[in-house]
């Protein structure tokens, strides 16, 4: 089976000649990007103060998202909406808005099951991800044994929609082929939930009165929702910007509308005071820099780039630093993992008590030895405490899966994937796969140029 262009096949399904995609429009005009962003930084204002207005935002995604998915002719704008909607949970759980805690990712499991149905076929690499999904089923047996069919599905539902979401979405990006105009344009369409989220949580930080900032994290600054939740989402938006600020072919008002949009988003999140989103994008940036040292024609361009992106996180660190009365950089230096790690602790003690099949999905919150009854942050720890030697081949295949997608992609493309597999992997440490953006990121790295000659992307 051959990699699917998103034109392509759309022409050849359509009966009809080749028109450009929902993302090369989207990719090709920076006055398109600015319109997405801007009307995203409203939604973002409107549906702050009104859940309604949130709710009617999320039943017209997942309306959209239906109807696009049964009536498209063209396998582009199923997978914009599907992007579009995989990136929103944060939004419309920080807005109140009425629908499925877990929308999001059912938005991106039903939006690449029916690209894969629809458009794809006989895909490639689709057995190791039929074995990542069996191995799952005997956790969840255990949990529907142990604690009945509702509560068994609640927290099924909770613990494995993302890895199940991740699962599809690697398998069905791995067979598609975008241009780099495309992919500038998915970028932007991945990052403007987060841009809606940063309207909601800029807006909260200068109209609270008397705004304090503390020793943690800040729910004001954040939306009043989880800043560890709103911070992972603005950095990873901030990622996006960064690729496409590292793109040779992105037009340079592109790129100053990726630069400014990235700054705001990163600032943002640093006022939240949660610093794993932080961190993982540092990570994530960190190990663009180093592949870039090794592909060819990337050195130059990416040092100019690496040296302009220090000045500007200094600056955004300095702003912040003063904004805060210093003690955003009291919270960044500080080593405390906010019981992170002993949660994980916890869960590695179930495991070595049942290691073969686990204790059941969710149920680690019940059974590990914690004084405080809570989900898992630490999504390697979980797959072990919970599903047991069965966990550690997930992580296997996701491992193996993660070195293919790296590998097959070349110059900006590879820079692409490290990123934001480094990124998904280093949030599934402190977030486990709760919220959207982590499966996602996976997503998106497995998305391949559409040509398959070495140039740069």
């Amino acid at each position: 089976m051959t990699a699917v262009s998103l034109h392509t096949v759309g022409a050849a399904y359509a009966g009809t000649p080749e028109r450009p995609s929902a993302f090369q429009r989207l990719g090709s005009t920076t006055s398109a990007a600015m319109l997405v962003i801007g009307l995203s930084a409203a939604i973002g204002v409107v549906a702050s103060g009104s859940p309604a207005v949130a709710t009617v935002h999320l039943v017209v995604t997942f309306g959209t998202l239906i109807a696009v998915a049964l009536l498209a002719k063209t396998p582009a704008p199923l997978l914009a909406v599907t992007i579009y909607a995989g990136g929103c949970d944060v939004f419309w759980r920080s807005t109140s808005a009425r629908g499925p805690w877990e929308g999001a990712k059912y938005a991106l499991i039903v939006g690449f099951a029916c690209l894969l149905v629809r458009f794809i076929g006989r895909p490639r690499n689709l057995w190791p991800v039929v074995c990542l999904l069996v191995l799952l089923v005997p956790g969840m047996l255990i949990s529907i044994a142990d604690l009945g069919p509702a509560l068994a599905r609640e927290l099924i539902a909770s613990n494995l929609a993302g890895l199940v979401a991740l699962a599809l979405g690697l398998l069905v990006c791995s067979n598609l082929r975008l241009s780099n105009t495309e992919i500038r344009g998915a970028y932007f369409l991945a990052l403007s939930p987060a841009v809606s989220i940063a309207a909601v949580a800029t807006l909260a930080s200068v109209t609270t009165r008397n705004l304090d900032f503390g020793s943690q994290s800040n729910f004001a600054a954040s939306g009043g929702f989880g800043p560890v939740q709103v911070s992972s989402v603005l950095c990873f938006g901030g990622l996006l910007c960064i690729l496409i600020l590292l793109q040779r072919q992105a037009p340079w008002r592109t790129r100053a509308l990726a630069l400014a949009v990235g700054t705001w988003l990163v600032g943002q999140a640093i006022l939240t005071f949660s610093r794993g989103g932080v961190f993982s994008l540092v990570l994530a940036a960190a190990c663009i820099g180093l592949v870039a040292l090794t592909q060819a024609g990337q050195r130059g361009r990416t040092v100019v780039a690496a040296v302009g992106l220090v000045v500007v996180g200094l600056l955004i660190l300095s702003w912040a630093g003063a904004f805060t009365d210093g003690a955003s950089e009291a919270r960044f230096a500080s080593t405390d993992t906010t019981n992170r790690t002993a949660l994980a602790r916890a869960d590695l003690q179930l495991f070595y008590e049942q290691p073969i099949l686990g204790v059941g999905v969710g149920e680690a919150a019940y059974k590990r030895d914690f004084p405080v009854r809570s989900a898992a942050h630490t999504e390697y720890s979980r797959l072990l405490a919970e599903h047991g030697i069965l966990g550690a081949g997930v992580l296997v295949i996701l491992g193996v899966f993660c070195v293919r997608t790296i590998r097959a992609g070349t110059g900006w493309w590879r820079m692409a994937a490290v990123g934001l597999v480094v990124m998904s992997l280093a949030q599934m440490a402190h977030s486990a796969t709760r919220i959207g953006v982590i499966a996602l990121g996976f997503a998106l790295a497995g998305l391949r140029e559409e040509r398959d000659a070495s140039a740069d992307g």
